[in-house]
């Protein structure tokens, strides 16, 4: 996408080994650097989908969106996250394999509800369509609500979301937008269409460190994010590289500053483009992924890719 966000996590709170898990031997002052990965997937354009936007894990299944340049159609797919198959699913009302109400979809979050998949999307459009709840059957789903971000009298449109919590009927949601980072509430019985938001924190984006290098990420793509208990995960984009920066929230400080313990640095051989999208960690396995628009450097944009990162697991 050309316009999203990614943001980072500060990892001082959790403990180093968990935070190193497969990278090896590490002296304690040595960053773990993940700058590996395997494709699982690719995603093939159709219905004039060309980009790949948001996506989400969830515990034996990672799900992507592909959007047209218009932000008028949109596919959903859903990909093994073991073997790699890949099943673009239909809208149950219209019987396609593409709609046109999930605007940039630019990320996703995935839960359980009543025993039906739930994905909401932060679709980036304003109003009622701000976020999309979908609920999945079987090769199928359909838009089960709609609802408008609303704080302070205002509007918010969001280009990450993340759920925090679901439990006892209400779900308690962390969106994004650019560096801006704020939390609502949906109480599942509510049926007013607005969930209200407050803002929580920022995060610095132009003091990030990778590998032990000090990067200013400014001039990156912002993305989606995924948190994992307070760690803040958010990938950003320039050209052929993709960090994910790395923030811990129980820094009451604003904005938050990306930690230097863990970072994580993404190139492909080969590709000239590579513009990792959104990223999430799966619950069932604590294995990181994440989705890709890529061109090769013979021009083929027709490679979007889904991945998963070389030895990363947390528990």
């Amino acid at each position: 996408m050309k316009q999203k966000m990614m943001a980072a996590l500060l990892a001082f709170c959790i403990p180093m080994s968990l935070l190193l898990t497969g990278c090896g031997e590490k002296k304690p002052s040595e960053p773990a650097l993940y700058n590996a990965f395997t494709t699982i997937a690719v995603i093939k354009d159709e219905n004039g989908c060309t980009a790949m936007q948001g996506m989400a894990v969830d515990d034996s299944s990672i799900y992507v969106v592909k959007v047209s340049s218009a932000n008028n159609k949109s596919m959903l797919y859903r990909i093994n996250k073991d073997t790699g198959e890949q099943t673009l699913l239909k809208d149950i009302s219209s019987g396609k394999d593409y709609v046109d109400y999930l605007y940039h979809a630019n990320d996703l979050a995935v839960t359980t509800i009543d025993g039906v998949t739930t994905i909401f999307v932060a679709t980036m459009d304003g109003g009622r369509n701000a976020l999309i709840r979908l609920a999945v059957t079987g090769d199928t789903f359909e838009k089960a609500d709609s609802y408008a971000l609303m704080g302070g009298g205002n509007q918010f449109k969001a280009s990450g979301v993340d759920i925090r919590s679901d439990e006892g009927g209400k779900i308690e949601f962390l969106f994004k937008y650019y560096e801006n980072l704020f939390s609502g509430t949906l109480d599942l019985t509510d049926e007013s269409g607005v969930i209200s938001v407050t803002n929580e924190f920022s995060v610095d984006i132009s003091k990030v460190t990778v590998n032990g290098e000090e990067m200013d990420l400014t001039d990156f793509s912002h993305q989606g994010f995924c948190t994992q208990g307070n760690i803040l995960y958010v990938p950003m984009t320039h050209q052929d590289l993709s960090v994910i920066a790395v923030y811990d929230m129980t820094d009451k400080s604003s904005p938050l500053q990306a930690i230097s313990a863990v970072s994580f640095r993404f190139t492909e051989e080969g590709y000239s483009y590579f513009e990792m999208e959104g990223c999430g960690i799966c619950p069932a396995d604590g294995k990181m992924y994440f989705n890709t628009n890529r061109t090769d450097t013979s021009g083929n944009k027709n490679n979007d890719g889904v991945h998963s990162v070389t030895g990363f697991q947390r528990s």
